[in-house]
């Protein structure tokens, strides 16, 4: 999956603030290497309580254990703005690691999570293979180091079902749009030409277009 990101550098001081204001300018929350602990997370994981601008966070390597991220999994349970987790290089055990994957059972936001180089092991593994199964949204998942250990079958199976899930969701909507325009004198054919165009993974309009498209698509939702 390729996506950019524009990541922001915040201090946790100056962050927490600005994530209870519910910013809307601060997006994605990148804090790497600050040696936040459970501490820095808990603040964080409080703040994010009523926030709905924030799609990620960026937290690798700041010495997070099994609080920490007890307490992010509860923010993931009420989420449904935040989308790209990363969490790698912390001290997050089987605990953390099993609360999070609890927290999936009902998320509908989160596409990405990156738990490597954490202290997760078999038991913590098996608990995100049977919370996911009913999960549609998660298209990636790295758990151990990433290099010398993949994601157990069954669970990469999941993994890539919602891939080919997401891959025909975004088909499908490429779909309506075209339908939506050809119907529709008021939407350019270059802006149809643009959505076929373009990755599957990386629709990317312009407010106006958007705009358009999703007037179009609401037209034909009340007509059908």
């Amino acid at each position: 999956m390729s996506v950019y990101v524009r990541w922001q550098s915040v201090p946790l001081d100056e962050a927490v603030p600005r994530l209870r204001a519910n910013d809307p300018t601060l997006t994605h929350l990148h804090i790497k290497r600050k040696g936040i602990g459970d501490e820095g997370a808990v603040r964080l994981a409080d703040a994010l309580g009523g926030n709905t601008a924030l799609e990620g966070l960026y937290l690798a390597l700041n010495n997070i254990g099994d609080e920490g991220a007890s307490r992010l999994a509860d923010c993931l349970r009420h989420s449904t703005a935040l989308k790209i987790l990363m969490l790698h290089g912390n001290t997050i055990g089987d605990e953390g690691a099993g609360m999070l994957a609890d927290a999936l059972r009902g998320n509908t936001a989160l596409n990405v999570l990156n738990l490597e180089l954490n202290q997760i092991g078999d038991k913590g593994t098996r608990r995100f293979t049977d919370a996911l199964q009913g999960n549609t949204v998660l298209v990636s998942l790295k758990l151990h180091d990433g290099v010398h250990q993949s994601l157990p079958r069954q669970l990469g199976d999941i993994i890539h079902r919602n891939c080919r899930l997401k891959r025909d969701a975004v088909k499908q909507r490429k779909m309506v749009f075209a339908w939506c325009a050809t119907m529709d004198g008021n939407l350019p054919l270059e802006i149809i030409e643009k959505v076929v165009r373009q990755s599957a993974w990386d629709v990317r309009l312009s407010p106006r277009e958007l705009h358009l498209f999703l007037n179009a698509e609401e037209r034909l939702t009340l007509t059908t």
